[in-house]
């Protein structure tokens, strides 16, 4: 009777096991892309085109990384990158965008781009968060596979939005007219930093508020710190590797 409930045990275990999807592994440094979108996702790698303590100097538009990938429905797709790479990956090339930014390697005294700073910031780790401050053109969530840990968001910010939090092509330093700014055909909210083109909105740094969101998973306000004023809870991975999801 023991004997076949250990018995029993072993095959419910093991069945249990068997229910729970395995994650790919993938050998050497670089990003985990997975698009759990309706459609194909056209996603852009750019490096940095410097990086000083606690802060970089983004590259926008044409100056990406070659051969950028385009994601199916439900694709994942491993894109390796060198170690020393520290940058971003969105949609497409235009702004707005939600950022997933990132350093494959804390292998100098400058701390991970956007995020708390690593104790020493030379632990040769993968650093990355996620920020809106460039603009939202929909959900993104980046992760650790080594300790499961999560940032960035799932929930969709851009339906429902205030009008006055919606980017426009008045918001930047050009703007002749008040028409909405399409990102790739799409709806998108502004920035909430501001840059060459767009101003800085505050109605949509507002907007985030009034729905809750969580000033510790990912940033839309520099000025809007997490618990103990300590920012954006930092995901890291030891294998140089982190997944980076498009909703």
């Amino acid at each position: 009777m023991v004997a076949s409930f250990k018995l029993v045990s072993v095959l419910a275990l093991a069945i249990s096991a068997a229910a729970v999807p395995l994650e790919k592994r993938y050998e050497g440094p670089g990003i985990i892309l997975i698009n759990k979108g309706s459609g194909p996702q056209n996603l852009t790698f750019y490096r940095n085109a410097w990086d000083g303590v606690g802060t970089a100097g983004p590259r926008y538009g044409l100056d990406h990384e070659p051969n950028p990938p385009t994601l199916q429905p439900g694709e994942e797709k491993f894109v390796p990158l060198d170690m020393a790479f520290k940058g971003r990956v969105q949609r497409g090339i235009d702004q707005p965008a939600t950022w997933a930014e990132f350093q494959i390697s804390a292998d100098n005294a400058n701390p991970p781009p956007g995020s708390k700073a690593v104790p020493d910031g030379n632990d040769k780790a993968a650093h990355g968060d996620i920020s809106v401050q460039q603009g939202n053109d929909g959900p993104v969530t980046i992760k650790s596979r080594t300790t499961g840990k999560v940032g960035g968001f799932t929930e969709d910010y851009i339906t429902g939005a205030w009008d006055s939090a919606i980017a426009r092509n008045d918001a930047g330093l050009w703007g002749v007219n008040n028409s909405i700014r399409l990102k790739d055909g799409k709806t998108a909210l502004s920035s909430t930093m501001g840059n060459w083109d767009m101003k800085k909105n505050n109605d949509t740094v507002d907007w985030y508020i009034s729905k809750g969101a969580d000033k510790t998973k990912f940033y839309f306000h520099n000025g809007l710190k997490g618990p103990s004023d300590k920012g954006v809870d930092d995901v890291s991975s030891a294998d140089n590797q982190l997944e980076v999801t498009f909703y």
